[in-house]
């Protein structure tokens, strides 16, 4: 019955036309548009708060959330992360949807965020003795990319994979060698977008996120044992 009630609140705020920030209706007024008592409104509202979707505010009601790309990438990941998802398949994802994203990125990019993409690098060669702090700029670095083709959907799911990739692969790579040669190559392909090559901007991504810069073949190999006695089971 609850999940009955959240389905038709759900279609109610879409063809009603909520959008982020936006008040919605009373508790006594939906209690009545579907019928049903305050308290399985109140619960099926506290259900949607908890799924990110609402939030209330102290004297200002129950309103729609802004969505948060973030949250919401952090929140897959550790489902995928429980599910046993193959940390393989987080760096190959990742390679396969910024090298398709990039086109667009050179293609859309502002002196604003180019600006920012180069801010990052400043902050990598500066930090880098802080391996933890140079990555999250490393990070911040490939999702200003993502930013920088202009499509949110592409960036929700892509920053999905990308904070997938930084909890289950990224951190045993954290060595002052890897951001070295990344400072080194995020140079190159921001002097390859700033020159509109995108042929050469892609060549360069391509082999900045290539699998096998990640990989360990022993770790690999238990991980797809893992996944078959799983499957077997």
């Amino acid at each position: 019955m609850r999940d009955e009630l959240l389905g038709r609140l759900k279609a109610y705020f879409l063809e009603a036309g909520y959008g982020p920030d936006d008040r919605i209706d009373t508790e006594h007024a939906l209690a009545g548009r579907f019928g049903v008592s305050r308290a399985r409104v109140r619960e099926a509202l506290t259900a949607l708060c908890q799924e990110g979707l609402l939030e209330r505010r102290a004297r200002a009601g129950t309103r729609v959330k802004a969505f948060d790309a973030g949250a919401t990438a952090e929140a897959l990941s550790f489902r995928f992360r429980m599910a046993g998802f193959d940390t393989s398949d987080a760096t190959e994802a990742r390679w396969v949807v910024e090298s398709a994203v990039l086109p667009l990125a050179v293609r859309r990019m502002t002196p604003a965020l180019f600006e920012k993409l180069c801010g990052h690098i400043a902050a990598m060669e500066a930090l880098k003795t802080d391996l933890e702090a140079a990555d999250r700029h490393d990070r911040d670095f490939h999702l200003t990319l993502l930013e920088a083709s202009g499509n949110r959907t592409l960036q929700a799911f892509a920053g999905v994979i990308e904070s997938l990739f930084r909890s289950t692969v990224r951190r045993q790579f954290w060595t002052a060698a890897m951001v070295d040669r990344s400072i080194r190559e995020h140079r190159a392909l921001c002097a390859a977008i700033d020159a509109g090559e995108t042929a050469k901007a892609l060549t360069i991504l391509t082999r900045h996120l290539h699998p096998s810069r990640y990989r360990d073949p022993a770790a690999i190999a238990a991980s797809r044992r893992k996944t078959y006695r799983r499957g077997a089971d």
